[in-house]
């Protein structure tokens, strides 16, 4: 190839880098033509906000901000981490919080239904009026009270105890009080050969000698 020919080659190589160039040169032209008006009102729009910020942010305020983050990198660090571990353990409790929230929700749905919240609010109440009605003494008195009838009942409770009560309220219903007439000492000789007479005089007997202990 002759030096006449090598010379053209570098000129046409020359040629299309400086096209490119130009090319260049125009679309970052464009651009700037572009994005100037859109930073020139970013720029104004921020003065004009540190303007209005500036009788109650300035410089040194910036400063003193920047210098009690520096100082406090430690501190922030540790709060990171413990916010990692909070997030953490969500994140292991979240799973077992929903299936005891929905069940606590369809409880007390329940409860709603059964008119469990209606009937406590009666009690609140009726605690109301009585705080309204007597004195704390009073009210301790009654507690008092209470204790002693519950106590009775614990002891009714009992089998066999509650068997004899049963056993008296079902011959009372039995009883035809219309029917009843006055009986003098030969009516009570001629009852006494009733076998329910016997066993009643004998239970009635047994009641006595108990009542007699009280005195005692």
């Amino acid at each position: 190839m002759s030096n006449d020919a090598v010379l053209l080659e570098r000129l046409d190589r020359i040629e299309q880098r400086l096209e490119r160039m130009a090319s260049s040169a125009e679309s970052s032209h464009d651009l700037h033509e572009t994005l100037a008006p859109i930073l020139k009102g970013a720029f104004v729009s921020t003065v004009a906000e540190f303007n209005t910020m500036d009788h109650k942010v300035n410089l040194d305020d910036l400063f003193a901000l920047f210098r009690r983050v520096m100082f406090s990198v430690r501190d922030i660090t540790y709060v990171l981490e413990q916010l990692e571990n909070v997030i953490d353990l969500w994140r292991t409790v979240e799973p077992m919080t929903k299936p005891l929230f929905l069940s606590s929700v369809e409880a007390f749905d329940r409860m709603e239904q059964k008119g469990t919240f209606e009937k406590l609010s009666a009690l609140g109440e009726i605690g109301s009026r009585t705080a309204e009605s007597f004195s704390a003494d009073q009210i301790r008195n009654m507690g008092e009270t209470l204790v002693f009838f519950l106590t009775v009942l614990e002891r009714i409770s009992n089998p066999e105890t509650r068997a004899v009560l049963e056993k008296l309220v079902d011959a009372m219903t039995e009883v035809d009080l219309a029917s009843v007439k006055g009986v003098g000492v030969i009516g009570m000789a001629k009852a006494m050969g009733s076998k329910d007479m016997q066993n009643g005089l004998g239970v009635a007997l047994e009641m006595v000698k108990a009542l007699g202990k009280i005195k005692a």
